[in-house]
């Protein structure tokens, strides 16, 4: 990995006093990460608040990040390599985290996914459910409801709070038959569990599990999800009618964590291609705003690729497990990219604008990772 950007002490390892600042430095059109120049900022970046979150000797990591005006809410899997667990908890910027809450059974957990919703908190995961695997939800971290009542496999499920009654719903399902690939299906639910749009198939025979992706605009609710060579559109009302689509978006070849928002009058769209990250701005009718962006990061072995909007810019973290570090890189609306941020002996990571900063949870440690919430000055 290169070693350009700014690399940040984390908490628990070596955390610098002070705090300064990194500006958005002003580049060239040649200098946009499209073809390999990188950024400089104006001074060094620190930590300005720093919690500690997960709890217990054993290894916590892949934690999921969101905002919801006053406390940050996030989960995350405990025990991965043993007996995942999934885990919640809300907590504010300067500490002290509030209770933690298991989710589910104690049990094989996973694709975690949360979101505030306007009145409460959004969190759904997949869990062994016998002969299959489901698709549950809990609305602050309570007793969960299965979503799914099929004995397949169901997986990585997204979410869209269209309200703060209603929620929208979309997962890959093992297809019927063999080698038939993975159904995508959408659904939304009220808050008290009752399906509004029943399990509506979006499309069959995706070859992976993690290229797809679901926003809500406001009046529309747009699927994003990836074929062989394509990344496609979809918009659709709230009550499941195609409005357009599918549309073709980009050719490219998506492999895995396909992510979009909605940032009020595009959409930011990321994903793994397979050894490095790609970047998209894409108009509400499906257009790409500006071509792929393609940041100057090299060969990247990663885990976990994910994005958050905030207010004028927006930032991608990953993680690079070949180089035992995770990443954060802004991105302003015309392209341009800022200087790369470096987490050492971290790996999984996710961002959050929460207010006036941005935030970020992250599996910090050499071996025995523990999650921690922290507040950036950039």
């Amino acid at each position: 990995m290169p070693s350009s950007g700014v690399a940040i002490a984390l908490a628990g390892l070596a955390l610098t006093a002070g705090c300064g600042r990194i500006g958005f430095a002003p580049e060239s059109n040649s200098g946009n990460g499209r073809d390999g120049s990188t950024a400089s900022g104006d001074g060094p970046a620190c930590l300005a608040t720093t919690v500690p979150i997960s709890a217990t000797p054993t290894r916590s990591e892949f934690p999921v990040l969101a905002w919801n005006g006053t406390k940050a809410g996030i989960s995350w899997i405990e025990d991965p390599i043993g007996t995942p667990s999934g885990r919640f908890r809300t907590s504010s910027l300067d500490g002290p985290a509030d209770p933690i809450f298991t989710l589910g059974v104690p049990g094989p957990t996973d694709d975690l996914e949360i979101a505030w919703g306007g009145a409460s908190w959004r969190l759904s995961w997949s869990e062994d459910s016998g002969p299959g695997r489901a698709i549950l939800r809990s609305t602050d971290g309570a007793a969960a409801q299965a979503i799914t009542t099929n004995v397949r496999t169901n997986l990585e499920a997204r979410m869209a709070p269209l309200s703060a009654d209603t929620t929208a719903y979309l997962w890959a399902t093992e297809g019927a038959g063999g080698n038939a690939g993975f159904d995508l299906n959408l659904a939304v639910l009220n808050a008290a569990g009752t399906k509004i749009v029943t399990d509506r198939t979006i499309t069959t025979g995706l070859n992976a599990i993690d290229i797809h992706a679901i926003a809500w605009t406001g009046s529309e609710l747009v699927v994003f999800y990836a074929t062989t060579t394509q990344l496609m559109m979809l918009r659709l009302s709230a009550s499941g009618t195609t409005m357009a689509g599918p549309i073709p978006v980009a050719t490219e070849a998506v492999s895995s964590h396909l992510s979009a928002h909605w940032a009020g009058d595009r959409f930011l769209v990321t994903w793994f291609s397979g050894s490095s990250i790609r970047i998209a701005y894409v108009s509400p009718a499906g257009a790409l705003l500006m071509p792929v962006l393609r940041p100057p990061e090299g060969a990247v072995l990663s885990l976990g690729v994910a994005s958050a909007v905030g207010p004028t810019s927006d930032v991608v973290v990953w993680d690079d497990i070949g180089a035992g570090e995770a990443y954060l890189l802004p991105v302003a609306r015309d392209g341009t990219v800022g200087p790369r941020i470096t987490f050492p002996q971290a790996a999984s990571i996710t961002a959050a604008w929460v207010g006036t900063a941005w935030a970020v949870a992250i599996a910090e440690g050499p071996m025995q990772r523990d999650i921690y919430l922290h507040q950036l000055c950039l």
